[in-house]
């Protein structure tokens, strides 16, 4: 595993873990859970739009992370240059 696939993983496990909190504290302060059937569905759908979310959130900065390291190499090799126009 290189440093850029620990960095993505890194990166995927924070923005997943933020992710699930911030959908799991929006349906807490949203969803009324009076009965306790109410209190196991809420809280399973929870977990499942949380690891939905967190998985499409992690798949996004993966992509970035590419396009980022995509950048620094055409910066390195000088490909990002502007043309000359002799």
């Amino acid at each position: 595993m290189n440093a850029i696939d620990i960095l993505k993983k890194t990166v995927k496990v924070v923005v997943a873990a933020g992710t699930a909190k911030i959908v799991n504290d929006f349906i807490k302060n949203n969803v009324d859970t009076e009965s306790t059937l109410n209190k196991v569905t809420v809280t399973t759908a929870s977990v499942a739009i949380g690891g939905a979310v967190g998985e499409i959130t992690g798949n996004y900065t993966d992509h970035q992370i590419d396009e980022l390291f995509e950048l620094f190499k055409k910066i390195k090799n000088g490909k990002n240059a502007p043309e000359s126009e002799d």
